[in-house]
């Protein structure tokens, strides 16, 4: 049942909004959490729907962000988000650091 309710809200979402931006922890975990809900919503590519990914700077969550008065670089991070396909392709070559940045 609830795989149902979770794909027919999956369907919903993806109808109303045109941009969706998946902001997970910066540390491994967090990486390694986007990149798997990354792979999974391939299926859900369309002209229509952009798919970005934000990476918070590594010991950092977006409530830890906010907490500690660091509102603008969320913001600014959520205002720069990652293509889904980017993401992927620099997850997999090693290439994704914490706050958006790429290893040389």
């Amino acid at each position: 049942m609830s795989i149902i309710c979770y794909s027919s809200l999956q369907k919903v979402t993806y109808w109303i909004f045109k941009k969706i931006i998946f902001c997970y922890d910066g540390d491994e975990a967090g990486q390694t959490a986007s990149f798997r809900i990354a792979v999974k919503l391939l299926n859900n590519l369309s002209e229509n729907l952009y798919i970005g990914f934000v990476i918070l700077p590594f010991g950092h969550d977006p409530d830890s962000l906010i907490q500690s008065h660091e509102k603008q670089l969320l913001t600014d991070l959520l205002s720069h988000p990652i293509f889904i396909l980017d993401f992927i392709f620099l997850y997999l070559i090693g290439k994704v650091n914490s706050a958006n940045e790429f290893r040389n």
